[in-house]
This record gives structure tokens, C-alpha cells and sequence, in this order.
């Protein structure tokens, strides 16, 4: 049987926000989950995603990435983490997160950056073109 090696990427387990789950197995390498921590108006709310590798793209590095439910501890850093971190593989999740993912987004960037007026933070349009790299899947 093949080595199963987990790597929290801050979070998943060590703190509530944040989930973040490196799973490697057979040469192959999954995320689990892109959450935000949102107790932390800077950096520290996304996962520390220098953990996957420290040498090249994350796109040649990681496999896939696989979102389990649309809450933001979970999927809060996918457009941090696609379009400015700039993984540009396969992410999958089901219709239904798919279907309230970009809305929770959308609603916590407009109090971070126009309630609270936070800089640094993803944009509308990032939000739109990181869901537009969605694979939606059915549950069974």
C-alpha cells in the first residue's frame, strides 16, 4: 500500500478557518479545501500555501483541488488562491456549493473591502473567473 502523507496548510484541525488539506498518495497530490480564516484583516486569514512546494508553480505541483462545502472556512480563499496566488488546475465541488460559493464570496469582499475598506483583498471580477475554473460534480 502507497505512503499517505497529510499536510494542514494552517487551520484544518489547528484553528476554526483556514481548512486546508495537503493529501499526497502514489505520487499524486490533492487539496482539500481552500478555506479564510475570518478573524484576520491580513495575510493570515488564507492558508499558507508555501507549504505545498517551494519550487515551481503550484499548477505542476497539485493534482486537483477538491471544495467539500460552500462555507467560507473552507472555500473563503479560492480566488486568493487562483487568481492571485495563480493555480490555474482543476477545482471540484459539488452543484450546490457551486451554486452558493461565488454569493457567500461576494458578500464577505464587499464587507471586507467596501464596509471595512480592507486593500489587498480579491476583487468581483476574480471571484467570477475563479469559479469559471469550476468542475461541478454530483454527489452519490
Amino acid at each position: 500500500m502507497p505512503e499517505i502523507r497529510v499536510t494542514p496548510l494552517v487551520g484544518a484541525g489547528q484553528d476554526v478557518g483556514r481548512s486546508c488539506i495537503l493529501v499526497s498518495i502514489a505520487g499524486k497530490n490533492v487539496m482539500l479545501d481552500c478555506g479564510m480564516h475570518m478573524g484576520f484583516n491580513d495575510d493570515r486569514r488564507f492558508p499558507d500555501f508555501s507549504y505545498i512546494t517551494q519550487n515551481g508553480r503550484l499548477t505542476d505541483f497539485l493534482d486537483c483541488v477538491i471544495i467539500s462545502h460552500f462555507h467560507l472556512d473552507h472555500c473563503g480563499a479560492l480566488p486568493y488562491f487562483s487568481e492571485m496566488v495563480g493555480y490555474d488546475g482543476p477545482i471540484y465541488m459539488t452543484h450546490p456549493t457551486q451554486a452558493i460559493c461565488p454569493i457567500l464570496l461576494e458578500d464577505y469582499r464587499k464587507i471586507a473591502v467596501d464596509k471595512k475598506g480592507e486593500a489587498n483583498f480579491f476583487t468581483s471580477q476574480m471571484i467570477k473567473d475563479c469559479m469559471k475554473k469550476v468542475v461541478a460534480v454530483h454527489l452519490h
